[in-house]
């Protein structure tokens, strides 16, 4: 690991922090001479040299940026919105490329060397620290309204039965041009008695006549009944035949015995 003089007596290296210093020469521990712009400062990558404190390292990636000893090459993390983390380099060394992340070569740019005193160093600082604060302040507003878009879209998918009722209002017109089957049958469990039997005998006027006895033998078991054939205008009535039926068939004592239709324009041989 090598360290240049110019940069150890330069004004910006003597306002640096302790922890600041510390994470600089775990950095420059793992520089290989090939790696510089492919370095991670994250805190599973420092665990083993005794970080423990996330925002420590944070505070100590911020001044080593701002003071310009190192450089980031990739921004990653919650600051950028990616689930990749952040990639740095050592200005005072030259960075190779590397097709594979998108980074050309760059010769070393030294950006620490432009603070020749400390008043300018505790400046760039303040300016730094300002802009930190308003980019965090920019993330926090992110992350409200998501979380405020994310809270809305559960209330509207648990709605109770009042505010679905109001939004989703029952038009039986509507209903009855799409499905007239289903809100036949509907409004045929809520009619009660006297729509049932005003249904009843709709049904039974609709056939003109009622069901036909046939007697096959002497035995008054062996009757055959016929039911009369549907016509056209009453098929045209979805579920308008079935209470007719059932009521004759109540009304004879027919209920559970086998009764067949025959078909129109068709005798019984």
């Amino acid at each position: 690991m090598r360290i240049y003089c110019t940069l150890l007596d330069s004004p910006a290296w003597r306002a640096l922090g302790w922890s600041s210093r510390a994470l600089f020469i775990d950095m420059r521990s793992s520089v290989t001479g090939l790696n510089n712009g492919n370095l991670s400062a994250t805190l599973a990558d420092l665990k083993h040299r005794g970080w423990k404190s996330a925002p420590t390292l944070a505070n100590a990636l911020f001044e080593l940026q701002a003071l310009g000893f190192i450089s980031k090459t990739r921004g990653g993390g919650v600051e950028h919105g990616s689930q990749v983390c952040s990639l740095y380099r050592f200005t005072d060394l030259d960075m190779f490329d590397f097709p594979k992340l998108g980074l050309a070569h760059q010769k070393a740019t030294h950006d620490y060397l432009r603070f020749t005193t400390l008043a300018a160093v505790e400046h760039a600082i303040q300016c730094a620290t300002v802009k930190r604060q308003e980019n965090a302040d920019r993330i926090a507003t992110k992350r409200a309204e998501a979380k405020a878009r994310k809270k809305s879209t559960v209330q509207i998918l648990k709605r109770d039965s009042s505010v679905s009722e109001a939004v989703e209002a029952f038009n039986s017109s509507v209903s009855e041009a799409d499905t007239p089957a289903t809100v036949q049958k509907m409004k045929q469990r809520k009619g009660g008695a006297n729509r049932g039997k005003t249904i009843a005998a709709q049904g039974i006027a609709a056939f003109g006549g009622g069901i036909n006895e046939l007697r096959l033998s002497a035995s008054e078991t062996e009757h055959l009944y016929i039911l009369p054939p549907i016509g056209s205008e009453t098929a045209a009535l979805p579920g308008a035949w079935i209470p007719g039926y059932l009521t004759q068939l109540a009304e004879r004592g027919l209920a559970g015995k086998q009764c067949f239709q025959v078909p129109a324009g068709r005798t019984l041989q």
